[in-house]
């Protein structure tokens, strides 16, 4: 600390009468800051405050850097007492290094220059434009009192009493955020809804951009078509405020899970109008089978398309409902398999009743009863197990009549033998009870190398 004028090899602060003709952003806080905590990097008071974006202890100070590298004045008051910052060179292993200074000017005129750890070349990759500097100056003032700060351009340069001010030129550039302030910060009083994973915005941003929030401060845009913008309290970001799409969806998904049951109705109409339409979006990409609250999903639905039947990408399938009368909603393959598993009623469900309704049942006699006896004793005397299927004869439509016969439930050993395989003999009665019994051996269907060599073997026998 020294309370000298400014060295010869030092850039100087502007004026106050070179000031006088400028235009600023005053940001302005109630209470007064420590002033050893702007310049201590790694100090924070608000590292674990869910509350507030500050974490690192250094956005403060990359922003005052920041602003000197683009040639932003920034000046701030503590109360009455004014501070500036200024750069003096240093010589470092054969380079020129600007190294920082902040210098105190009480109001009594005296001052006290504090050199800094900081030089122009801290964060110089990443905070590169005005965005950087603004964002950290109201981001301080909201994380400070997110109800209390004060943004207000055009002000002339002076301190308050019991304030804290930091004044930023107002370049066209930085003019052009200030007037657009509510794309890139949001409050809750805009949120269309509230909770603990965050909140969901009106649309802001052209068409086609979605933009995310990470408590209330703009973190990253991405070219989808969305419904809402989405400030995600839980985002990872980095120290330079920027979050990647690592996860992204993953969050989207929990916020939209704790939405009320309007907001959820309005999301699967916007989501299924617009796959109608074939225009994808971002509500509609999300990993759907990953919610927490699935069945409250498909309550939305049942609400929002009563009497629907859910359809995949299948023309046919589509094309059937529409040949019955049937009301249809077509799903891509994620939210189709979320409702599907909800009972909510499908295409393929609707065709598989319309099938089996088709069907009359009836009991074999004469030839037919006997080839299915001779069959059926034949596998059960070297497979006993095959007692424990649930058979049943059928007669199938015309269009049908080449089909041997058809699996009902494999969960429950239930098959259908058309008349048609009663007519084939017992060899094919035999092979068509194997193939039953195998499937119903596992649960995919597929038996275990050991067995399927022994039904393989029982098939030869049946067919010698």
């Amino acid at each position: 600390m020294t309370q000298t004028p400014n060295s010869s090899d030092s850039t100087p602060c502007p004026t106050d009468e070179s000031r006088s003709n400028r235009t600023y952003i005053l940001f302005e806080n109630a209470g007064t800051a420590d002033f050893f905590a702007l310049f201590f990097v790694g100090f924070t008071d608000k590292a674990g405050d869910d509350r507030t974006m500050g974490m690192f202890g250094s956005g403060f100070k990359l922003g005052i850097v920041a602003a000197l590298r683009q040639g932003l004045d920034v000046l701030m008051y503590i109360g009455r007492k004014k501070v500036t910052f200024r750069t003096i060179a240093r010589n470092v292993k054969g380079q020129e290094v600007k190294q920082v200074v902040f210098v105190c000017e009480y109001p009594d005129g005296t001052e006290e220059e504090h050199n800094t750890n900081l030089t122009l070349g801290y964060g110089a990759k990443d905070w590169r434009n005005p965005w950087c500097v603004y964002r950290e100056l109201l981001q301080n003032c909201h994380d400070a009192d997110p109800h209390g700060y004060n943004i207000v351009a055009g002000v002339a340069p002076q301190g308050r009493e019991g304030f804290t001010r930091v004044f930023l030129k107002a370049t066209p550039e930085v003019m052009d955020i200030y007037r657009n302030m509510e794309m890139y910060f949001r409050e809750e009083r805009q949120a269309y809804f509230s909770c603990e994973q965050g909140r969901l915005y009106p649309k802001s941003s052209p068409e086609g951009w979605t933009w995310y929030y990470c408590k209330g401060m703009y973190v990253l845009r991405t070219h989808d078509h969305g419904m809402f913008d989405y400030d995600l309290f839980h985002m990872p970001i980095n120290e330079s405020r920027d979050a990647s799409t690592d996860n992204l969806y993953a969050h989207v998904l929990q916020l939209l899970d704790e939405t009320r049951i309007e907001t959820k109705i309005e999301v699967l109409r916007f989501v299924t109008d617009n796959y109608d339409k074939g225009v994808s979006t971002l509500e509609g990409s999300l990993l759907w089978t990953a919610t927490r609250h699935g069945f409250r999903w498909a309550q939305a639905f049942r609400e929002a398309f009563p009497d629907h039947v859910i359809c995949s990408f299948s023309a046919v399938e589509y094309e059937s409902m529409v040949r019955m009368g049937r009301k249809t909603v077509r799903l891509n393959r994620e939210l189709y398999r979320l409702l599907a598993s909800h009972r909510i009623k499908t295409a393929e469900q609707v065709l598989r009743d319309e099938e089996e309704s088709s069907r009359e049942g009836f009991e074999p006699e004469g030839t037919l009863k006997d080839n299915f006896n001779t069959a059926f004793k034949r596998i059960a005397d070297k497979l006993p197990e095959v007692n424990r299927l649930n058979i049943e004869f059928v007669r199938l439509p015309r269009s049908e009549r080449n089909v041997s016969f058809i699996t009902r439930s494999r969960g429950r050993g239930a098959y259908q033998f058309s008349e048609s395989l009663l007519r084939s003999g017992p060899k094919a009665i035999s092979k068509a009870l194997i193939d039953s019994l195998a499937q119903t051996r596992s649960v995919s269907g597929r038996c275990d190398l050991d067995f399927e060599n022994e039904l393989l073997g029982m098939v030869l026998e049946c067919i010698d």
